[in-house]
């Protein structure tokens, strides 16, 4: 979903933010991620992860549009 996204970068940081809609339950979604992240230098589990200096969060938001779910890179 485009207008619910931004990014900022900068030569310190990044803040990232995307939402997009999942027919995918929320056991799959976060035992999909909870793989993958960790594959790729993640730790932590339940919807927020760590690595370096970052941080990233993910959960499911309602909107006007119905249920979406939202992901926020940002830093620690």
């Amino acid at each position: 979903v485009p207008e619910f996204g931004f990014a900022f970068d900068s030569v310190n940081s990044r803040i990232v933010m995307t939402s997009a809609p999942a027919s995918a339950d929320q056991v799959e979604i976060m035992a999909f991620y909870g793989q993958t992240l960790a594959q790729l230098g993640w730790t932590g589990g339940a919807g927020n992860w760590v690595r370096g200096a970052e941080k990233l969060v993910i959960g499911e938001v309602q909107t006007a549009r119905g249920a979406l779910w939202r992901l926020m890179l940002q830093p620690r």
